[in-house]
């Protein structure tokens, strides 16, 4: 068995502390209820990873034990509350069957996947993410979409 307590670098008491949400009384029983929040938490700090990764070329777990003093630190666990109430409020469209790789509105699906206030959150610390995206970045898409529609 996993131990995700291990691998989240934020606890579920601070998850409510922060957003005022129990996920314990908020996620739905599965077949391991016992650390379904630890899981879920593990997911959508999986997801920020993945961003940071996929268009700031950095490693945002190494970052959090090597370069990161404690206000950035604290920046990280409210970025990551930010996205577990982001997926609550609105599902996790990474998910949608509905949605394969041929299909135009992939770069919509990216765009709702992650929290636009924790992406702002992570942008305030310095020396983790830059002004520059890559061109073809989804982001970029995604600012395309809210802007000026499909």
């Amino acid at each position: 068995m996993l131990d995700f307590s291990a691998s989240i670098l934020i606890t579920p008491q601070e998850v409510k502390e922060l957003t005022g949400i129990d996920l314990s009384l908020r996620l739905m029983d599965d077949d391991n209820p016992s650390n379904k929040c630890e899981r879920f938490i593990y997911n959508q700090q999986t997801i920020l990873y993945s961003f940071i990764a996929k268009n700031y070329k950095r490693d945002l777990y190494k970052y959090y034990f090597t370069k990161l003093n404690q206000q950035d630190k604290n920046r990280v666990k409210v970025a990551i509350a930010l996205q577990c109430q982001y997926s609550l409020l609105n599902g996790d469209i990474g998910m949608d069957a509905s949605l394969s790789m041929n299909n135009d509105n992939q770069p919509k699906a990216y765009s709702g996947r992650v929290c636009v206030n924790a992406i702002d959150e992570l942008s305030q610390i310095r020396g983790l993410v830059s002004s520059k995206l890559h061109s073809k970045s989804w982001l970029s898409e995604y600012m395309h979409i809210e802007l000026f529609g499909r």
